[in-house]
């Protein structure tokens, strides 16, 4: 069984944090540690070969120090990339929502979505593509937040529960519901705003809204629209 969603964002963060800190410390003990081992080399061949000391001196800091720090960022570089998540806009692929209009998640959002959940392998390995839109009600302008988590395949009972469970967080008043036919789990976010949370099929949707009328109504009018999804 994969982890829970919770725990792979959790490793995302971590990864991430790595990419921009930890590994950076590492980099730099690694040029420390090269500059020491080529301090001892050209000792040793200050001893056997006197002639020739001031080649050893003047070359080793352009022919070994790179090739020795090469090596860590190549790896880190093959791995972020080997299976990258697709940011997918939803406005592209879903059919006009009666009473809404559809506004793509802003462009820094999509990378930073996509740059978290690319950052492990574990992620990666479940997630192909993800994608959020935002819903605005032409009568009134009530804002309901969508992102969409495209999966490789429909998960099994197990890992839809753990994903829940981690979509929910330190989510309150969390309860089973049902939206336009559609089970999952309603719940109040942290930041007070009411939400719905449902796999279907290969697909994770995470919905955020003003109040939970609105927040029903426009997932009811985004299934009517869409009823592939």
């Amino acid at each position: 069984m994969r982890p829970s969603t919770r725990r792979l964002l959790a490793l995302a963060v971590v990864a991430t944090t790595c990419t921009l800190s930890a590994c950076g410390s590492s980099s730099s003990s690694a040029d420390s540690k090269s500059a020491t081992t080529e301090q001892a080399a050209d000792d040793t061949s200050a001893d056997t070969e006197p002639a020739t000391t001031a080649a050893p001196t003047t070359e080793a800091p352009t022919t070994e120090a790179p090739t020795t720090t090469a090596a860590p960022v190549t790896t880190m570089a093959v791995t972020e990339t080997t299976a990258p998540i697709q940011y997918i806009d939803p406005t592209t692929l879903l059919q006009p929502v009666a009473g809404y209009d559809s506004v793509p998640a802003p462009e820094s959002a999509a990378s930073s979505l996509v740059a978290t959940f690319s950052a492990n392998a574990d992620i990666v390995s479940f997630v192909q593509a993800i994608g959020g839109v935002s819903l605005l009600s032409q009568a009134d302008q009530a804002e309901t937040r969508v992102l969409f988590l495209g999966l490789y395949s429909a998960p099994d009972d197990a890992t839809t529960k753990d994903f829940l469970t981690g979509v929910i967080g330190d989510g309150t008043d969390v309860r089973s519901g049902t939206v336009a036919g559609y089970t999952g789990v309603l719940y109040t976010d942290t930041d007070g705003s009411p939400s719905f949370a449902t796999v279907r099929g290969s697909t994770g949707l995470l919905a955020t809204g003003t109040t939970e009328d609105s927040l029903t109504a426009a997932i009811t009018a985004l299934f009517a629209a869409n009823p592939d999804l």
